[in-house]
């Protein structure tokens, strides 16, 4: 058997854990490997910043054993209920004590839009519309400036469930209602989005940056692996 080129490990909810793999291995090179763990939807609703910490710890360390070469641990919400600088200190203790490069699907997705020169950015996430302030700050504390934000209304468990037809015509519509818009993103890397991002690329010429796309770029890269990804946006083309 050949020596896969690399192993990126990453943690998802059960609920949506099947569409990730999926999508994964449609897309990245030949040879690269996904390891998956699952994790509880509670820890996303405590916010015990001890049991995080403890929970990221042991994933890692089991990440490590399974010979993990860099690890992304998913959930933007459970991630950044340690606020972004404790997050990034966090990842970068468990980064020294393993020995290799741990990240964040929020990291992922803001190193990915600085990577795109991203500044005007408008937001479209599977959630209720009660979630956009959160989306709103998130991009703002980070030096960006997003303008709209939309929800679909999903529940978590039907986010993996979502027609790609509802992606795309609210995508058009976002970039329709404001024409300044450098960068769209589509918040949550676990509902399909399938040829989305290069219809409105071209369309609009924008830059469309997913999540997904998102923590595929930072595990590519962070295995030194800078194969250029072709039909799928961008980010993973140029970038």
């Amino acid at each position: 058997m050949t020596e896969p080129r690399a192993r990126i490990g990453y943690t998802s909810v059960a609920y949506v854990t099947e569409i990730f793999p999926k999508l994964f291995y449609e897309l990245v090179p030949e040879g690269v490997l996904l390891q998956i763990l699952t994790q509880h939807v509670s820890s996303h609703a405590d916010g015990n910043m001890k049991l995080l910490h403890e929970e990221a710890r042991a994933t890692v360390e089991t990440f490590v054993r399974a010979g993990s070469d860099m690890v992304i641990l998913g959930g933007s919400p459970t991630n950044l209920a340690r606020g972004e600088k404790a997050l990034e200190e966090a990842l970068n203790d468990l980064s020294v004590e393993f020995g290799i490069t741990v990240s964040s699907s929020a990291t992922a997705q803001i190193k990915a839009l600085r990577a795109v020169n991203a500044h005007r950015v408008g937001i479209i996430h599977p959630a209720s519309n009660s979630r956009n302030k959160a989306q709103l700050s998130k991009l703002s504390d980070s030096g960006f400036e997003p303008v709209i934000c939309l929800g679909v209304g999903a529940t978590f468990e039907d986010y993996n469930r979502i027609s790609k037809n509802t992606a795309l015509d609210l995508g058009r519509n976002l970039l329709e209602k404001d024409q300044e818009i450098d960068t769209l993103l589509y918040s949550c890397p676990h509902w399909p989005l399938a040829d989305t991002v290069e219809i409105l690329e071209k369309t609009y010429n924008v830059t469309v940056v997913t999540s997904f796309n998102a923590i595929i770029w930072e595990g590519l890269r962070s295995c030194g692996i800078k194969d250029q990804i072709h039909e799928n946006g961008r980010l993973l083309r140029e970038y």
